[in-house]
């Protein structure tokens, strides 16, 4: 896994079968869509919350290709972020771990939604222990968009 999703919001990896209940279900809904209908080239718009470091949070936009992020830029200054931090962002699969980590490690409250189009998060917000604070961890994904 990435070492951003394991820096800050300390995931541990499950697979798709762990996905259980109404979130759990939309997730795998929102999965077969994306893999039906979603681009293998793509760009997003995609912002972390979290009580992290500004250059965490502070919004980008990220170009996958296959899988891969191949470009990172920062969308207050259109400045590219260097190659060797591609690593500390995430690609839509990414964001759908993030996801199935959270119902994995029962979080107290996962609540996400989806692009109707492709399926995609387009926003979530993890509680992963109610009664601890600052351990919150979210993200927006917007304007996904086919790269020829």
């Amino acid at each position: 896994m990435k070492a951003f999703w394991l820096a800050v919001a300390t995931l541990v990896v499950a697979g798709c079968s762990d996905s259980t209940g109404p979130v759990g279900d939309e997730l795998d809904l929102n999965v077969r869509k994306w893999e039906r209908r979603g681009p293998s080239a793509y760009s997003f718009d995609y912002q972390a919350i979290c009580y992290c470091i500004d250059s965490v949070v502070r919004p980008v936009t990220i170009s996958v290709s296959d899988e891969e992020i191949v470009q990172v830029v920062f969308r207050d200054t259109q400045q590219m972020v260097a190659v060797e931090a591609h690593a500390g962002y995430p690609t839509v699969e990414d964001l759908f771990q993030v996801i199935r980590d959270a119902i994995a490690r029962d979080a107290h409250s996962i609540e996400v939604r989806y692009d109707p189009l492709f399926g995609y998060p387009t926003e979530a917000s993890i509680d992963y222990q109610e009664n601890i604070a600052d351990e919150e961890f979210g993200f927006r994904a917007s304007d996904l968009t086919a790269i020829e």
